[in-house]
């Protein structure tokens, strides 16, 4: 996650660019969304990632690759394993 922050607290995990934060240095309100509940950089570059219960996986841009869903995701040598 080296472009990102790490921000977490009770409601879940954020990343965000540090950029996002500059407006708070102002006094500017930075609305801030604790969106996942757990988050992986795995081998391929690609981040897995856990919200409300579901798995899912994203690219480095936090765009999502694999929509999240009820199932369980591997990464594979040949791609990815969805497991219901």
């Amino acid at each position: 996650f080296n472009d990102y922050l790490w921000l977490q607290k009770e409601e879940g995990i954020a990343l965000l660019q540090p950029e996002r934060l500059f407006p708070a240095l102002t006094g500017e309100y930075v609305d801030i969304i604790f969106e996942y509940d757990d988050l992986d950089l795995l081998d391929n570059g690609r981040i897995w990632a856990e919200r409300n219960g579901q798995e899912g996986a994203l690219d480095l841009n936090l765009m999502e690759v694999i929509p999240f869903g009820n199932y369980e995701l591997y990464d594979e040598s040949y791609g990815w394993r969805l497991e219901s």
